[in-house]
Protein backbone atom coordinates (compact mmCIF):
# COMPACT_ATOMS: atom_id res chain seq x y z
CA UNK A 1 0.00 0.00 0.00
CA UNK A 2 2.74 2.22 1.06
CA UNK A 3 4.49 1.82 -2.37
CA UNK A 4 1.52 2.92 -4.57
CA UNK A 5 1.43 5.94 -2.54
CA UNK A 6 5.34 6.33 -3.21
CA UNK A 7 4.32 6.19 -6.85
CA UNK A 8 1.35 8.00 -7.37
CA UNK A 9 0.79 10.95 -9.49
CA UNK A 10 -0.06 14.04 -8.03
CA UNK A 11 -1.94 16.34 -10.71
CA UNK A 12 0.49 15.67 -14.00
CA UNK A 13 3.61 15.80 -11.76
CA UNK A 14 5.13 11.68 -10.67
CA UNK A 15 8.19 9.75 -9.67
CA UNK A 16 11.22 11.51 -10.59
CA UNK A 17 9.56 14.74 -11.36
CA UNK A 18 7.85 15.14 -8.05
CA UNK A 19 11.43 14.56 -6.41
CA UNK A 20 13.16 16.91 -8.25
CA UNK A 21 10.14 19.35 -7.83
CA UNK A 22 10.83 18.57 -3.81
CA UNK A 23 14.87 19.24 -4.20
CA UNK A 24 14.18 22.24 -5.73
CA UNK A 25 11.52 24.10 -3.45
CA UNK A 26 14.01 22.66 -0.50
CA UNK A 27 17.07 24.32 -1.82
CA UNK A 28 14.90 27.33 -2.31
CA UNK A 29 13.97 26.97 1.26
CA UNK A 30 17.84 26.61 2.24
CA UNK A 31 18.99 29.67 0.33
CA UNK A 32 16.80 31.70 1.88
CA UNK A 33 18.37 30.27 5.27
CA UNK A 34 21.75 30.26 4.60
CA UNK A 35 22.11 33.82 3.07
CA UNK A 36 20.08 34.93 6.67
CA UNK A 37 22.70 32.76 8.87
CA UNK A 38 25.52 34.79 6.54
CA UNK A 39 24.24 38.25 7.99
CA UNK A 40 23.96 37.56 11.59
CA UNK A 41 26.10 40.33 13.67
CA UNK A 42 28.46 39.22 16.28
CA UNK A 43 26.17 40.78 18.90
CA UNK A 44 23.10 38.91 17.75
CA UNK A 45 24.72 35.19 18.44
CA UNK A 46 22.19 34.39 21.20
CA UNK A 47 22.84 30.70 20.81
CA UNK A 48 26.45 31.47 21.22
CA UNK A 49 25.95 33.61 24.52
CA UNK A 50 23.41 31.12 26.03
CA UNK A 51 25.48 28.64 25.87
CA UNK A 52 28.89 30.31 26.69
CA UNK A 53 28.59 29.75 30.30
CA UNK A 54 27.93 26.31 30.21
CA UNK A 55 30.77 25.60 28.37
CA UNK A 56 33.03 27.83 31.06
CA UNK A 57 31.79 25.72 33.77
CA UNK A 58 32.49 22.84 31.72
CA UNK A 59 28.54 21.72 32.38
CA UNK A 60 27.47 19.69 29.00
CA UNK A 61 24.34 21.26 27.54
CA UNK A 62 21.57 19.29 25.82
CA UNK A 63 19.99 20.91 22.99
CA UNK A 64 17.01 19.67 21.10
CA UNK A 65 16.33 21.63 18.21
CA UNK A 66 13.57 21.93 15.81
CA UNK A 67 15.26 23.80 13.10
CA UNK A 68 17.55 22.70 10.03
CA UNK A 69 19.65 25.60 10.51
CA UNK A 70 23.21 25.32 12.10
CA UNK A 71 23.34 28.23 14.18
CA UNK A 72 23.51 25.90 17.49
CA UNK A 73 25.84 23.77 16.05
CA UNK A 74 27.97 26.50 15.21
CA UNK A 75 27.96 27.97 18.53
CA UNK A 76 28.56 24.55 20.02
CA UNK A 77 31.36 23.84 18.23
CA UNK A 78 32.97 27.18 18.33
CA UNK A 79 32.40 26.97 21.97
CA UNK A 80 34.55 23.41 21.80
CA UNK A 81 37.34 25.11 20.05
CA UNK A 82 37.38 27.82 22.88
CA UNK A 83 37.40 25.60 25.63
CA UNK A 84 39.44 22.82 23.98
CA UNK A 85 36.48 20.25 24.42
CA UNK A 86 34.79 17.67 21.99
CA UNK A 87 32.01 18.55 19.50
CA UNK A 88 28.70 17.72 20.87
CA UNK A 89 26.89 14.32 20.47
CA UNK A 90 24.08 14.47 17.92
CA UNK A 91 22.93 11.22 19.19
CA UNK A 92 22.63 9.48 15.34
CA UNK A 93 25.96 7.01 13.86
CA UNK A 94 27.86 10.03 11.72
CA UNK A 95 30.08 8.27 9.49
CA UNK A 96 32.23 11.26 8.68
CA UNK A 97 36.19 10.39 9.95
CA UNK A 98 36.28 13.73 11.03
CA UNK A 99 33.86 13.42 13.28
CA UNK A 100 34.24 10.19 14.58
CA UNK A 101 37.62 10.74 15.32
CA UNK A 102 35.78 11.91 19.11
CA UNK A 103 34.20 9.33 19.17
CA UNK A 104 36.95 7.64 21.38
CA UNK A 105 38.00 10.31 23.61
CA UNK A 106 33.94 11.01 24.39
CA UNK A 107 31.85 14.09 23.06
CA UNK A 108 30.58 17.12 25.21
CA UNK A 109 27.16 17.33 25.41
CA UNK A 110 24.32 16.66 23.19
CA UNK A 111 22.53 18.06 19.87
CA UNK A 112 19.56 16.85 18.97
CA UNK A 113 17.62 17.73 15.73
CA UNK A 114 14.56 15.98 15.14
CA UNK A 115 13.61 17.64 12.08
CA UNK A 116 17.55 16.91 10.31
CA UNK A 117 20.06 19.36 9.51
CA UNK A 118 21.42 21.79 6.42
CA UNK A 119 24.81 19.93 7.79
CA UNK A 120 23.04 16.50 6.74
CA UNK A 121 23.47 14.45 3.97
CA UNK A 122 22.50 10.36 3.65
CA UNK A 123 23.03 7.28 1.35
CA UNK A 124 20.17 5.32 1.38
CA UNK A 125 22.42 3.09 -1.00
CA UNK A 126 25.55 2.24 2.33
CA UNK A 127 23.40 3.80 4.66
CA UNK A 128 25.81 6.46 5.74
CA UNK A 129 25.10 9.49 7.14
CA UNK A 130 27.99 12.56 6.66
CA UNK A 131 28.27 15.22 9.04
CA UNK A 132 29.58 18.28 6.75
CA UNK A 133 32.37 19.45 8.56
CA UNK A 134 35.65 21.53 8.06
CA UNK A 135 39.11 21.75 9.69
CA UNK A 136 39.35 25.70 10.13
CA UNK A 137 42.18 27.89 11.79
CA UNK A 138 40.77 27.13 14.96
CA UNK A 139 39.68 23.41 14.56
CA UNK A 140 36.84 21.34 13.77
CA UNK A 141 33.55 23.51 12.97
CA UNK A 142 30.18 22.89 10.69
CA UNK A 143 30.16 23.40 6.95
CA UNK A 144 26.66 23.82 5.21
CA UNK A 145 26.21 20.81 3.16
CA UNK A 146 24.01 23.20 0.37
CA UNK A 147 28.08 23.63 -0.59
CA UNK A 148 28.80 20.51 -1.01
CA UNK A 149 24.97 19.73 -2.97
CA UNK A 150 25.15 22.72 -5.14
CA UNK A 151 27.86 24.43 -5.32
CA UNK A 152 30.39 21.42 -5.71
CA UNK A 153 28.22 19.40 -7.77
CA UNK A 154 26.82 20.58 -11.51
CA UNK A 155 23.26 21.93 -10.94
CA UNK A 156 21.72 19.34 -13.25
CA UNK A 157 23.02 16.64 -11.28
CA UNK A 158 22.14 18.54 -7.75
CA UNK A 159 18.63 18.62 -9.02
CA UNK A 160 18.42 15.06 -11.09
CA UNK A 161 16.69 12.54 -8.85
CA UNK A 162 19.18 11.07 -7.51
CA UNK A 163 21.24 13.87 -5.81
CA UNK A 164 25.12 14.15 -5.08
CA UNK A 165 27.37 11.54 -5.07
CA UNK A 166 28.06 9.39 -1.59
CA UNK A 167 31.23 10.26 -0.08
CA UNK A 168 31.78 6.75 0.02
CA UNK A 169 30.82 6.53 -4.12
CA UNK A 170 33.90 4.26 -4.76
CA UNK A 171 32.42 1.77 -2.52
CA UNK A 172 28.89 1.79 -3.10
CA UNK A 173 27.82 3.84 -5.83
CA UNK A 174 24.86 5.62 -3.91
CA UNK A 175 23.68 8.95 -4.11
CA UNK A 176 23.06 11.26 -1.19
CA UNK A 177 20.29 13.29 0.17
CA UNK A 178 19.60 15.90 2.27
CA UNK A 179 17.64 14.35 6.21
CA UNK A 180 15.32 16.62 6.73
CA UNK A 181 11.34 16.34 7.70
CA UNK A 182 9.86 19.35 5.88
CA UNK A 183 6.65 21.18 6.53
CA UNK A 184 3.98 18.96 5.53
CA UNK A 185 0.12 18.98 5.68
Amino acid sequence: MLNYFANAPLGKWKGEDLIKIKRAMEYSIFSVIEATLRQIPLDKRFHYTLLKSLYENNIEPTVISLNYDVIVDNAMFLLSDRYNLPPPDYCVDIATWQYRSFYGGGLFGKLLKIHGSLNWLYCDKCERLDLFISEGAKGLRTNKALTKLYSDVPFQGAYSSRGAPCYDYQECGGFVSPILITPTY
